[in-house]
């Protein structure tokens, strides 16, 4: 019998964002939590979440990395609600982590969960507006 050569196997998927690359000091310096308790989802909604926002400047090391990850989920550009969320829970983390005085790489499991809470009535009255898609509308 003829041992038969293993088939070729399919590439295995590689995370596209290298996280190593990104300063994932936990704690945030005083300018870096300045910055984002003064940021607003409303000001991360009108100029997307840009490291060189006058007002994220001092956070850049925190946008960085969630620009980065927005960026590799191909979102399809003509879908403005499904860009919208994402560039929205980004911005949630951040401004979060301005509150926390602690980057997100820092958080723990319960600060995650924190993050909406168990029923998510605190999380819509806390971050307003719609910040996922309703069944049914668009």
């Amino acid at each position: 019998m003829t041992a038969h050569p293993n088939p070729t196997t399919a590439p295995v998927w590689a995370w596209p964002v290298d996280l190593p690359s990104y300063d994932r000091r936990g704690l945030l310096t005083e300018a870096e939590a300045e910055a984002l308790r003064n940021c607003s989802i409303d000001e991360i909604r009108r100029h997307d979440l840009a490291a060189d926002l006058p007002s994220l400047r001092a956070a850049a090391r925190l946008v960085r990395p969630l620009a980065d990850v927005l960026a590799a989920l191909h979102l399809p550009p003509d879908d403005r609600h499904q860009r919208r969320y994402a560039r929205d829970a980004a911005g949630l983390v951040l401004l979060r982590s301005g509150e926390l005085r602690r980057a997100f790489w820092g958080w723990s499991v319960q600060d995650w969960a924190d993050l909406i809470n168990a029923d998510g009535a605190e999380f819509r009255r806390q971050w307003g507006g719609r910040s996922a898609p309703t069944p049914g509308r668009s």
